[in-house]
């Protein structure tokens, strides 16, 4: 099934939902909450929609057009004859909402306060997107973005099997949010990697980033999505820096690794184990490798520092889904200072 590409505001600033109901969010908010449409309804938990983020961090409701027609059709309506292009959005994740009142609450955000006597463009000014529609940081979506990728990305890995063994009632529907089918679903490598900096290092940040003093490292490596019906690791380790062995962080203590033995190295003999680790051939293997850090900025300082050029990493998981947010910036539903507006007529 193709991905879909046309979306339809429910709620808000300018929102294709506001024709159907002449403005009457009441009406709108009863007739969504009490359709049966199966579009809506994947589970008997609710209605299930889509949460689409801009680059700036503001955020809509959203139909798929697929939703949208079943919606109108059994609800007597007239579809929209204009939508919001995929591209304009930089995350399409799902939104649930169990009750009706959850559903009133979250539509109730994105109501406009007056824009009598206001000078300039009149723009989105509900308290949802308010401060992110005058945000000076026009990229203030990409980490709640990469927080709804990764939110969803583990359902491409779920088989059957796994699916009946969690609370989910089924995959991913990913063509409603706009993603590919891709081959890497069916194999994955992770590397979660952990640190732990020397706090009382007072040394400038610029410094401390290139030459980190650390009290020791780990990791775990494991393929998705053997370890999540089987439980395996293909590596995990522990390494206390022998240099450091006599510093400590206040108010922690030192622990024991509780999934094998710790090892104790010279800071000069790590950078070979870390380098054997992180060698990947996507080509050869024709798996991705995703690298599970806290703190990007200082893990990259750390990889450096053991020899590992990260400079054509990726943050975040977006390329891997495949998204086409290049034209997130240019694009962008009513009110968000859009340079160009494409509307598909149906």
């Amino acid at each position: 099934m193709h991905p879909e590409t046309e979306y339809y505001q429910i709620g808000g600033f300018r929102a294709h939902s506001n024709s159907w109901f002449r403005f009457d969010e009441k009406a709108l908010i009863r007739a969504i909450t009490s359709s049966r449409s199966p579009a809506l309804r994947p589970s008997n938990d609710g209605i299930e929609l889509v949460l689409g983020v801009l680059r700036s961090g503001a955020t809509y409701v959203l139909m798929s057009r697929e939703q949208m027609l079943s919606f109108t059709r059994l609800a007597g309506l007239r579809p929209s004859n204009s939508s919001w292009h995929s591209s304009a959005f930089i995350s399409l994740s799902p939104i649930s909402f169990s009750t009706a009142e959850e559903f009133t609450k979250k539509i109730q955000s994105y109501r406009q306060k007056s824009n009598k006597h206001r000078e300039g463009e009149i723009q989105d000014n509900s308290p949802a997107n308010k401060g992110y529609i005058k945000a000076v940081n026009l990229d203030g979506g990409i980490p709640r973005s990469a927080f709804e990728h990764q939110r969803y990305a583990p359902l491409y890995l779920l088989s059957p099997e796994v699916l009946r063994l969690t609370i989910l009632k089924g995959k991913l529907e990913i063509h409603k949010f706009g993603l590919k089918e891709t081959p890497w679903a069916t194999a994955i490598r992770v590397v979660s990697f952990a640190f732990t900096p020397w706090t009382r290092d007072t040394r400038p940040y610029p410094i401390r980033l290139k030459k980190p003093q650390l009290l020791d490292v780990g990791w775990t490596e494991l393929d998705l999505p053997i370890y999540l019906s089987t439980g395996r690791v293909n590596d995990t380790a522990h390494i206390r820096v022998k240099e450091n062995r006599i510093l400590g962080n206040p108010g922690s203590s030192k622990g024991n690794f509780q999934y094998g033995d710790s090892e104790m190295l010279d800071d000069s003999s790590i950078p070979s184990r870390i380098q054997k680790l992180m060698s990947h051939d996507e080509q050869s293997r024709d798996v991705p490798l995703v690298i599970l850090v806290y703190n990007e900025k200082m893990a990259r300082g750390v990889f450096a520092h053991y020899g590992i050029d990260t400079a054509y990493w990726e943050s975040g998981i977006s390329e891997l889904l495949e998204l086409d947010s290049s034209k997130a910036s240019d694009i962008a539903p009513a009110g968000i200072n859009a340079t160009r507006l494409t509307w598909n007529l149906v």
